[in-house]
C-alpha cells in the first residue's frame, strides 16, 4: 500500500465567517484599490496566509467573476487581492450535504465525507477541530453526522510515505473550505 504525507497549508475558517485566506497563485499582486489598475502594494506567494479585513466588491476579470478581498499582510500592509487566486476562489467550489463516513489516523490523517477522502488537504476545521478525536473515541461524536460541506480543488504540498525524507510535490486535491453540521 502506498503511503502518503501531506503538509497542509490550506485555509482555516470560523463557523460564521472566514478570517483568513491562503494564496493559491504562484505569485499574486496585492493592490491599493480593488481594481487591476490599482497601485501595487506587494506581491505574495503561494501558501502565504492573509488576514481578511473585509470582502470587497465583485468583479469580472478575464472572464472570471469573483470578489476582491481587502487583506492585511504579515508586514502590516493593507491591500486588495482578487479572490480567484486564493483559497476562497468561487470557480470550482461545490457545496453539498455529505455524511462523515470515517476519521482515521493510519498512514496519514484521513477525513472522509461520503466517498471523498480529504486526507490530502484538510484544513483547520473551526468549531469542529475536535472531529479528529473521533478516530480514537469508543463512541464517535461526529462519524455518521450530516454536514454542509463546501470544497474546492486547491493546491497543497504532498510527499509519499508520510515522511519528510521524501520530496514534496505540488498537487491539486479536494480541499474543505467550510463545514457546517446539520442538526
Amino acid at each position: 500500500m502506498k503511503k502518503t504525507l501531506t503538509f497542509v497549508f490550506l485555509l482555516p475558517f470560523l463557523f460564521f465567517a472566514q478570517t483568513e485566506l491562503i494564496v493559491q497563485g504562484e505569485v499574486v499582486n496585492v493592490r491599493k484599490l480593488a481594481d487591476v489598475s490599482g497601485e501595487l502594494v506587494a506581491k505574495v506567494k503561494r501558501f502565504d496566509r492573509l488576514t481578511i479585513v473585509e470582502i470587497g466588491k465583485e468583479a469580472t476579470i478575464n472572464g472570471v467573476t469573483d470578489n476582491w478581498y481587502k487583506v492585511k499582510l504579515e508586514t502590516g500592509k493593507i491591500g486588495y487581492v482578487f479572490g480567484h487566486f486564493t483559497s476562497l476562489k468561487r470557480e470550482g467550489q461545490i457545496t453539498q450535504v455529505m455524511k462523515l463516513s470515517e476519521v482515521s489516523l493510519g498512514d496519514c490523517f484521513h477525513l472522509i465525507f461520503d466517498d471523498i477522502d480529504f486526507g490530502n488537504a484538510r484544513n483547520v476545521l473551526g468549531n469542529f477541530e475536535d472531529i479528529e478525536n473521533d478516530a480514537e473515541r469508543d463512541e464517535p461524536i461526529y462519524i455518521g453526522s450530516m454536514f454542509n460541506v463546501t470544497y474546492n480543488n486547491l493546491y497543497t504540498l504532498h510527499s509519499d510515505a508520510c515522511s519528510p525524507d521524501f520530496p514534496l510535490e505540488l498537487i491539486q486535491t479536494p480541499t474543505i473550505v467550510q463545514i457546517e453540521k446539520i442538526e
